[in-house]
């Protein structure tokens, strides 16, 4: 069986192709693809030139309809609505005993072919059994398609180790940034903040329960902050942009004592590198640790914040493209303007 799919042949050419689907394993399914939205390491990957010549563009953030099960498939049948993530840990390795499943080698591996962005996914077995859960009715494939990263924002949030009444600077008003936001709220944050570059998104951030929200261009982050939290700093900084500068920033708004949890994914930028002074960890006593993707067990507890409407992922969705527009649809989430936050493919 083939379906179509977007194609890589180098950063700025892409295409759509027919490409050939493996059969199905025992226990696997097959998935029509209803949404999928474009994610910012999806963007640098691309852009970068990670991805080798004529191989699929990849795409994981997907949601669709479920057209056809294996023989040995229990749990699912045909015309059932889910959401499908791509990466399962072991759960037998060092990382996984360790409650650290995302650094398992296992989890870095893609049981998903081609990807979302196509028109149908074979899922792998092991994917089914761990990675696939079912969307409530009411719930639109474009807002299930947000329950990856909105699972990623829930698990640095818990990593954070925020508590109730802790001043909170989010740095970045993008999707990750907006969810981080939310989610910081839902645990009960005295005051969220959040800083960006772009006026719309500043907006956003206030109709989506911000205390504070700025433009970072044009006011001091580090002035705003200090005058905002009676010159001790936040006591969480989250960093969601892949931004050095925006790291450093993180820096500078902690209060001492402080925590900056770096979200934003570096790994497929070509330089990421920058100087920090050891006296902020020896005499500030600052922590900063990172946060990398979800694990499976994040999943239904982001899609319940969905189902629920705790989280609102809606108004982050600002354009859709269909797959034969994917050039045009990576073209304009690359660019970062300022009245785009996510963009979503719609096979």
């Amino acid at each position: 069986m083939q379906t179509l799919a977007a194609m890589y042949y180098a950063s700025n050419d892409l295409g759509i192709e027919e490409v050939e689907l493996p059969p199905l394993e025992a226990n696997g399914l097959l998935l029509n693809v209803k949404a999928c939205g474009i994610c910012g390491s999806d963007v640098e990957r691309i852009g970068y030139g990670k991805l080798m010549r004529g191989q699929p563009c990849g795409g994981h953030e997907i949601s669709g309809v479920i057209v056809d099960v294996a023989s040995e498939t229990t749990g699912f049948r045909a015309g059932d609505r889910v959401v499908v993530i791509r990466h399962i840990p072991c759960y037998v390795c060092y990382y996984c005993a360790a409650n650290q499943e995302t650094l398992c080698e296992s989890y870095k591996e893609t049981r998903v072919y081609p990807g979302g962005y196509s028109k149908l996914v074979s899922i792998s077995g092991e994917n089914v059994s761990r990675g696939v859960f079912k969307i409530s009715e009411h719930v639109s494939h474009r807002e299930a398609a947000m329950t990856e990263l909105v699972a990623d924002c829930l698990r640095s949030v818990i990593r954070s180790g925020l508590k109730a009444t802790e001043i909170v600077h989010v740095i970045g008003g993008g999707p990750a940034g907006l969810i981080h936001l939310q989610i910081a709220g839902i645990f009960g944050a005295g005051k969220v903040i959040l800083s960006e570059h772009h006026d719309s998104r500043v907006h956003t951030a206030e109709k989506l329960g911000a205390d504070l929200a700025f433009n970072a261009k044009r006011d001091d982050p580090v002035k705003i902050v200090m005058e905002a939290t009676g010159k001790k700093g936040a006591d969480v900084v989250f960093v969601t942009s892949s931004s050095v500068k925006a790291f450093e920033e993180g820096l500078k708004t902690a209060r001492r004592g402080g925590r900056v949890m770096v979200f934003g994914s570096f790994q497929h930028l070509p330089t990421a590198e920058c100087v920090i002074n050891p006296r902020v960890f020896s005499e500030s006593e600052v922590t900063v640790t990172g946060s990398c993707s979800y694990r499976p067990a994040d999943i239904p507890p982001a899609l319940n914040l969905i189902t629920r409407g705790k989280v609102n992922v809606r108004d982050l969705i600002t354009h859709s493209f269909r797959l034969e527009d994917f050039a045009e649809a990576l073209k304009l989430a690359a660019e970062g303007k300022e009245n785009c936050l996510k963009v979503v493919i719609e096979p």
